[in-house]
């Protein structure tokens, strides 16, 4: 793909040019925001008054609720091999198998405290740390063999 050939412009027409360009217009519904918009913009609404003036409904589209405590599942419920909600629901890898209804008990959630997830993240940062080291280790006597090799090359020349 060819370059184009463009002048160098100075920094006060850049200045010029980016301000011609864009202008700052207050909010139509007085909340007092300024909207950097195009110059040829007469009227503009803020983001913040736009999601106001929306219905609840079409607010809240995206953030998806269990309507009841009872529809809460843990997440990975789908994979589980059997999950057995509060109401007796069975559920083999995320199906529901009418026929189990009521015949086992609500599967156990085993929630991890703040604490025990804290130790289990500086566990896994060492577990990386002797990984990294046990490849750095191996390296050095890769590199110390390729060494080896190649002085001995040097010596037979």
């Amino acid at each position: 793909m060819r370059r184009r050939h463009t002048s160098k412009i100075s920094e006060k027409e850049f200045f010029n040019l980016k301000n011609k360009s864009m202008k700052s217009l207050r909010c139509k519904e007085n909340c007092g925001r300024e909207v950097k918009v195009d110059s040829n913009t007469e009227s503009v609404i803020c983001s913040i008054c736009t999601s106001k003036k929306a219905p609840p409904e079409d607010r809240l589209l995206n953030q998806s609720k269990p309507k009841n405590e009872t529809d809460k599942k843990p997440r990975g419920w789908k994979f589980m091999k059997q999950f057995v909600d509060k109401n007796g629901n069975v559920f083999e890898k995320g199906i529901e198998n009418t026929e189990l209804k009521g015949k086992f008990k609500p599967t156990e959630i085993k929630v991890k405290s703040k604490r025990e997830r804290e130790l289990a993240k500086v566990a896994k940062e060492e577990r990386a740390v002797k990984r990294f080291e046990r490849k750095k280790k191996i390296l050095r006597k890769e590199n110390k063999k390729k060494g080896k090799l190649l002085e001995e090359l040097r010596i037979d020349e």
